[in-house]
């Protein structure tokens, strides 16, 4: 026996298909983009014409051997392809244009162990874009980005459902207005899990690391976005709502001088979101900030088990009448110039068993909880506030209604 007709047994597997049948069942499945279509990875050869023949192949799976793919032309991944590399490293995309999006995937198309990467740095357009239903980019890497990767539909009545980023690295480099790590819009039941989404050790950074802005349920778990500005940036448009946000076991540190690590509000809505074992650090600013504008509204947003730490100005700040129903549970505030939790005008939140004060050699905060403005209707109880520089608390909120008791001050 051969080993194509090997193949084409296996694919048969007792079901009955004749052996033309199977074959084309087994060509269906995967193709080669140098042996089948003459791509050359030598980081030289433009690639346009071999790719589009493998996009119009109607192949399932494309493999991409180790090599750098040069290409000039911007590619759409058909409903239900794959392109399957040999790994980040080993597997480069290379586009040769600066400007406009790279690479689109549609329909329960995907993208797996390949690196992206430009010959200029890149300034506009999003390198890998998830437009369609069910796409997938996992195990990549991402270099020279404007924008690494978005999952964004058409509008919020076409949203992108169930799309997937995953495992992988974006590299941020350089300062250009609107850049950024991953932007997610106009979505239903995205996520995004196990990325590392950086920036340069020195110079500037981009605007942000994850921007979340119109859709409904977002999960964000195990990233570490550090000097890429807001590192977590929530913050709808007019009009737009951002529900049911949900933040795992995240580190968002490092943004420059007077910027947040993360921000949570805009001009539209955000409702019901909740983080959970994260870290907000190291930030130019405020670790997080809950703030809208206009006529936007935050309100139920739940911290747990969350870190605040070492930041120019206070490691959580909640503002404004419209900033509403925080709840604060757990978790510890360090080393935070201005206060460890500030609440100016914010209402209806409550804050139980958080330690405001000196952890893990972080230091003390200047203040370890202060209310200030119109903040009104909160609960403030059961907290370690002792060992801070200026004061353990500052109560200064003209409240009608609050609880504030049985925390340890001295």
């Amino acid at each position: 026996m051969t080993a194509t007709s090997r193949l084409v047994a296996d694919q048969d597997g007792g079901t009955g298909l004749h052996t033309a049948d199977a074959l084309r069942v087994y060509l269906d499945v995967a193709g080669s983009l140098t042996k089948q279509f003459g791509a050359i990875g030598d980081d030289a050869t433009l690639n346009d014409a071999a790719i589009a023949l493998a996009l119009a192949s109607g192949l399932r799976t494309i493999r991409v051997p180790s090599g750098v793919f040069r290409y000039s032309v911007p590619f759409t991944v058909p409903d239900g392809q794959r392109w399957v590399g040999q790994g980040s490293y080993g597997t480069i995309l290379r586009s040769t244009f600066a400007t406009g999006d790279c690479i689109t995937l549609g329909v329960v198309s995907a993208m797996r162990d390949i690196g992206f990467r430009s010959t200029a740095q890149r300034s506009s357009g999003v390198t890998v874009r998830l437009k369609g239903n069910l796409a997938q980019l996992l195990d990549f890497e991402i270099d020279d980005a404007y924008i690494g990767a978005s999952i964004e539909g058409t509008s919020g009545a076409a949203l992108v459902i169930a799309a997937r980023i995953q495992n992988g690295v974006i590299r941020c480099l350089g300062a250009i207005a609107g850049a950024g790590g991953i932007d997610i819009h106009n979505f239903a039941s995205a996520e995004v899990s196990s990325v590392v989404v950086t920036g340069t050790l020195t110079g500037p950074q981009c605007d942000y690391g994850i921007r979340i802005r119109n859709g409904d349920t977002c999960i964000i778990g195990r990233i570490n976005a550090t000097r890429v500005g807001r590192a977590l940036y929530a913050a709808p448009d007019a009009n737009e709502n951002l529900f049911a946000l949900n933040v795992t076991g995240c580190y968002f540190d490092s943004a420059a001088a007077s910027i947040d690590s993360a921000w949570i509000g805009g001009y539209g809505n955000v409702y019901n979101t909740l983080i959970a074992n994260t870290w907000f650090g190291l930030a130019g600013a405020n670790g997080c900030v809950l703030q809208p504008f206009g006529a936007g509204i935050v309100d139920g947003t739940t911290f747990t088990g969350c870190e605040f730490t070492d930041n120019t100005v206070s490691g959580l700040s909640a503002n404004g009448t419209l900033c509403k129903n925080v709840v604060v549970t757990g978790g510890h505030s360090a080393g935070n110039a201005g206060a460890g939790l500030y609440f100016g005008a914010a209402q209806d939140f409550t804050v139980t068993g958080h330690r405001a004060g000196p952890v893990a050699s972080r230091g003390p905060n200047g203040t370890g909880i202060v209310t200030n403005g119109a903040a009104n209707g909160y609960v403030i109880t059961g907290n370690n506030l002792r060992g801070n520089t200026t004061a353990a608390m500052r109560d200064e909120a003209l409240a009608a209604n609050k609880t504030v008791a049985s925390n340890l001050l001295t």
